[in-house]
């Protein structure tokens, strides 16, 4: 059975956001996705039977603390999309994580995780080099609270990871229209550049990509995971013929 026809059930935790609004109309077209449970500010509607359920949350700390209790009363797997989360709520799910799956993410889009994946590549390549500058941009909607993004935060860990220095001058957060969001690593040696970009054309995406992530999350063991974890991102460096 492929992933994309496993049979699940999902409460969401900000389901009157922009995100759970995405997960809505996805879910809608998705014969194999159900929606059994819905909280928010004024609401806490959760099913009787959680079976196949995973519990996914676009909301804010306060609402993540929720769906933390939900999941581990319902003992389901959650995947926490919030981002800008404190050191208790981050200990929670990591406390979380020894009784079922849980993933937090800050971007659910699968190209974000190829990005990653291409930065190592760049990084490994570049990092002895002494004329090199590293920036990270990123350009999201006027609605967006936190900055920088936690996906840019995420992109300056991988790069740190690596042994490349992000200056905290050299990470630039825009905030414009209704810009779903753009993720954009420059490496600038000397008298050339070479930039990274991701641009989301759609929300929908996300929601996409969070459906698709939760479906696997269903899958796994109890244990804290990452998109890199979920997704099979072997990708050859040489093609042979």
């Amino acid at each position: 059975m492929s992933i994309e026809t496993v049979p699940i059930r999902l409460i969401l935790v900000g389901s009157e956001g922009r995100m759970g609004i995405e997960m809505t109309n996805v879910c809608a077209v998705d014969p194999g996705a159900t929606i059994t449970g819905r909280v928010d500010r004024t609401r806490t509607d959760l099913p009787d039977d959680a079976e196949d359920t995973v519990v996914v949350d676009f909301s804010s700390e306060a609402g993540t603390q929720r769906a933390i209790i939900i999941a581990q009363e319902l003992e389901t797997p959650i995947l926490v999309g919030t981002t800008a989360l404190g050191e208790g709520t981050m200990n929670a799910l990591q406390e979380l994580s020894t009784s079922v799956p849980v993933a937090h993410v800050s971007n659910t889009s699968i190209g974000i995780a190829l990005l990653h994946h291409l930065l190592r590549v760049a990084g490994q390549a570049l990092r002895d080099e002494p004329r090199l500058d590293v920036s990270v941009r990123e350009t999201h909607h006027t609605g967006k609270l936190d900055a920088p993004s936690g996906t840019a935060l995420s992109l300056v860990n991988s790069l740190s990871n690596l042994g490349l220095k992000v200056d905290e001058g050299c990470v630039e957060s825009i905030r414009h229209g209704q810009v779903p969001g753009e993720h954009e690593v420059g490496f600038t040696l000397g008298r050339e550049r070479l930039t990274l970009k991701h641009e989301a054309l759609d929300r929908s995406l996300f929601a996409e990509g969070a459906l698709h992530l939760a479906r696997t999350l269903l899958q796994q063991e109890p244990g804290l995971y990452d998109v890199p974890d979920l997704l099979d991102l072997r990708i050859p460096t040489r093609i042979k013929p």
